[in-house]
This record gives C-alpha cells, structure tokens and sequence, in this order.
C-alpha cells in the first residue's frame, strides 16, 4: 500500500520536473541590417582598411599633454564614475533575479499574552441523541454528570515559532528568462559605460584641440598686430612728410582696430574651452596653466589611418553592443509575459513550535506542520486580459530591434561623414596655406613699394586684409582636420578597451559603500572586471 503511495506521489513530481525544462517565448537573433563592405573613402591614401587596432587613438597625435588629461579624465570625470555605479545597480539586479530559483524561506517568532473577557459566555452546547433521551431520568442525569467540564481561561500565555517555504517550480522558464534579461542588462551597462568612454576621451580631445586652436589663432592675431602698427607708423610718417593724405591713416588704424576686435571674443572663447576642460577633467572650473601652459601646437593627425571596415563597427561600438543586449533583454521579457499566463505550481510548507507553556514548548508535541502544493490558473482565466501584456512586451521588443538597426546604420553615417569630413579639412587646409604664403609675400610687397610711394594705401590694405582673413582661417583649419581625426576613431568606437580587467568603481567610493551597507564583495579588485562578463561580440 506504501509502496503504491509513493509511486503515485513520484508521477506526478516527474511529470512537472520533465515539464521543468521547458522555454517560452522567442529566441533572440541578432538583427540583419544591411552595411557596406568598405567605406566610401577607402581608396584615399590618407586611409587603409586594415583592421583597427589603435586602442588608445590619441597617443598617435603624439601630445604628452593630451595624453595625460585622457587619464585624468578616466579617473575622475564625474559622469564616468555614475556609470560604473550604475552597473554595481545592474550586477545587484541579476544577483537577485538569481535567486528566484531558490525557495522563499521566512521565519518568524513570537510571544502574545491574552486577556479574554470573562462576561461573555462560553460557545459550547450538549445536546442529547433521541435514543438518550428515552433514558430513565436517573440514567440520563448521571450521564450528564459525567460529562467533562467546560471552563474559561481568562488569560493565556503563546509562544511560537517556525519557519515557512514556498517554492514556484519554473516550469515555463519565468525565471530563466528573468536571469537572462538581466544579465543581458548587465552588459548593456558594461557597454554604456564603454560609450561614455568613448564620448569622454574624444570630448577631452576636441576640448584641447579647441584650446590649442585659439592659442594659435591668437597668436598669429597678435603677431598681425604688429605688423599692422608698424604699417600705421608708416602711414602716419608719409602724413608728416605730406606724402598721404590723413585718410590713409585713418585706413590704416581702421583696420588694425579690426584686427584687434577679434581677440576678445577667441579669449572668451579660450575661457570657456578651459573651463569645459575642468568640468571633464573631475575639477571646478580653475586655470589649467599649469597643465596645459598657454600656448602650444595643434596636435597634427598621422599621414596614414587604419579604419578597418563597416563591419568593425559591430564589435567596437559600445552603443551597437547597448542597442544589442537591451533587445535581447527585452526578448526575454516577451518570454517572461508568457509564462506568467501558463498555470504555476507551487509546493509550499511550514514547521514550528507552538505552547502556552514556555516549559513544554520545546517538547516533541508542540512540533505543528503544513504542507502541500497550490496550482495556480488565474492568470490563463483572464486570459483576454493578460494576453496584452504579452502584446506590450512584444511591441516593445519589435522596438527594441527597429533601434539596434537604426543604431548599427547611424554608425556607419557617422564614420562616412567624419572620414569625409578630415579629408576636406586637409584640402581647405592644403589651399589655406598656399594662400597664406602669397598673401604673406604680397602684404610685404606692398607695404615696401607704399613706403617708396609707388602705390596708394589701398594696395597694401587689401593685401594685409587677406592676409589676416587667410591665417585666422589656416589655424581654425588647422584644428578642424584634428578634430575630424578624433572624430574618426570616436565614431569607430575606440577608447574604452582600457577599462578591461580594472576596477570601475573608484576606491573612495568603495570604501563609503562599505561603510554603509553590507558590500562585502567589493572585498577582492576581480568583484567589478569585465571578465565576468562575456560579450556575444
């Protein structure tokens, strides 16, 4: 008789551990979008398609400089370090999700005194059966006699406690699913933080591109001035000798107090830039003299640069790798909607110890216990309505994919524009320069034959107001074709293969999280490295 007890108790576990293994919902792909199979300015000497293997771009530019404020950037920008918390957040919500495969354990004790109210009478009746009541009445007065006596404890004393468990059988995958969505968003927070790399160290770069720009074009400004000062002696001299006219004197001041008008705003600019600078590099806003100096060259972009293919952009761009996991993240979510319809079963149970009697409650029979299992269909009843939850969560992840595409083709525009781009700075620089020569040498010319009086003030006023026109251009140039450099590899989504294997989140910070919460995992550097997290690229 047991034995044919336990197999039927065993059947039916067998039958719901087979059913265990199974998956709903659909399987994540990774979308097709449609990528060129080189860029467009490939065939240009100033690129190769070779693979891309400059991790840290900007140490091509060969600037200590900029080196060193990438570094600071990457230890102390604000907006970084919020990043890397961020994915303490996501690892804390796939710890959780994983112990959705464990049972619900909770355990409570407890003591109660209670006072009963003596006025209210006790609930308890004694009815006699027909055959009793045809009882001599001596018989039946003796037999009621000998009933127990009821009596009301006016107070009484509880102790209690025990343990209860309740554990949900995934038999649709619910919680696979969850683990596997938040494991999907745990390195979509891996790879947003590889973003703002990305973002920063080309931000830095433009930032300090920027600075050395204006300091060059400053100079060249200042430098114009004296040139322009000493033009408007001369004119003045020819004015004292009656050999011009004031008015060419007059033109002459005009256009040095042109020329000087320019610089405030550079300066302001300059300021700006400088301040920026600060706020990326972790700091208030402070002179960075100290860092940066004042003045100094525009960082030159190599002659020859590997851009590898579009296919590249797949694996390098941490914004692709983001668009991906958080579609994947939200395939499983379609899955989770539509195991929660299915019918769940739970096996739950309790044991515990209960007495009025603080002496006997450790005894054997005040040992109380539950158990049982619970089949739940609720949710595949209102059906109708639980069905457009799953439609959400499949909208959304139509969503999710239509992004990933969009993400992937916004790549490639990137890369095109920006390759394009430094092509056509090097050519308006190339031309700039070859302006600047002649207008260099003609606003000489000129200036020597006015002072022989061999042509009027207009000639040597044009030549000078092109030549402060060119060089003003030639240095913005200059800076623009290094700012297209980065924007190349910013777009190509180099930088952030530093943070491998490193600690993100910074020592202070751990150290106050320690402090306030149970953080004892931060205790070993391995706790926040990417090689816990294995990417599909």
């Amino acid at each position: 008789m047991l034995k044919k007890s336990v197999l039927g108790l065993c059947a039916p576990i067998a039958m719901v551990l087979l059913a265990s293994g199974c998956v709903v919902g659909p399987k994540y792909k990774t979308p097709e979008v449609p990528i060129a199979q080189q860029w467009r300015d490939t065939g240009q000497p100033q690129f190769t398609g070779q693979p891309v293997d400059r991790v840290e771009w900007w140490k091509s530019l060969n600037d200590p400089v900029l080196d060193s404020l990438i570094r600071q950037a990457f230890d102390q920008n604000l907006t970084l370090q919020a990043a890397s918390l961020r994915i303490v957040q996501a690892r804390v919500g796939h710890a959780v999700a994983g112990w959705s495969f464990a049972p619900i354990i909770t355990g409570q004790g407890s003591i109660s005194h209670n006072d009963y109210s003596t006025s209210v009478k006790p609930e308890v009746s004694v009815s006699l059966t027909e055959p009793q009541r045809k009882l001599p009445p001596a018989v039946r007065e003796q037999l009621m006699s000998n009933l127990p006596a009821v009596s009301v404890t006016p107070e009484m004393d509880v102790y209690s406690a025990g343990f209860d468990a309740v554990w949900e059988m995934d038999l649709w995958g619910k919680y696979r699913q969850l683990f596997r969505s938040t494991g999907e968003q745990l390195k979509a927070a891996f790879a947003s933080y590889d973003a703002i790399m990305v973002s920063l160290a080309a931000e830095v770069a433009r930032t300090y591109i920027r600075i050395r720009t204006l300091d060059q074009r400053l100079a060249a400004l200042n430098s114009l001035n004296d040139t322009l000062d000493r033009f408007v002696a001369l004119t003045e001299e020819r004015y004292k000798n009656k050999k011009a006219l004031i008015t060419d004197v007059q033109l002459a001041e005009l256009l040095a107090g042109t020329v000087q008008s320019w610089i405030p705003p550079l300066e302001a600019e300059r300021r700006q830039a400088e301040n920026n600078l600060c706020v990326l590099l972790g700091k208030a806003p402070q002179t960075l003299h100290q860092d940066i100096g004042t003045t100094g060259a525009i960082p030159v972009a190599p002659v020859q640069n590997v851009v590898g293919i579009p296919a590249d952009l797949l694996r390098r761009r941490p914004d692709v790798r983001v668009a991906e996991h958080m579609a994947a993240a939200q395939c499983a979510r379609v899955g989770i909607a539509k195991a929660a319809i299915l019918p769940s079963f739970n096996i739950f149970g309790s044991i515990g110890l209960s007495s009025s009697d603080s002496d006997k409650f450790f005894r054997s029979d005040s040992v109380s216990s539950t158990y049982g299992g619970l089949l739940n269909v609720s949710n595949l009843i209102l059906y109708p309505v639980t069905v457009e939850l799953v439609r959400n969560e499949d909208a959304q992840f139509q969503e999710a994919l239509l992004n990933y595409r969009e993400t992937v083709l916004n790549a490639n525009l990137e890369v095109e524009n920006s390759l394009y781009s430094f092509l056509k700075a090097q050519d308006e620089t190339t031309v700039l320069e070859d302006n600047v020569d002649e207008a260099l040498d003609a606003a000489q010319t000129t200036m020597a034959a006015y002072k022989e009086g061999k042509v009027i003030v207009s000639v040597p006023l044009a030549a000078l107001t092109f030549l402060a026109s060119q060089q003003d251009q030639m240095w913005a140039w200059r800076g623009q074709a290094t700012t297209d450099y980065v924007a190349i590899y910013k777009a190509l989504g180099g930088g952030w293969q530093n943070r491998v294997g490193q600690e993100l989140v910074p020592e202070q910070i751990r150290e106050q999280m320690k402090n306030q919460a149970d953080w004892w995992s931060f205790t070993g550097k391995h706790d926040l490295s990417t090689i816990q997290v294995k990417d599909k690229k």
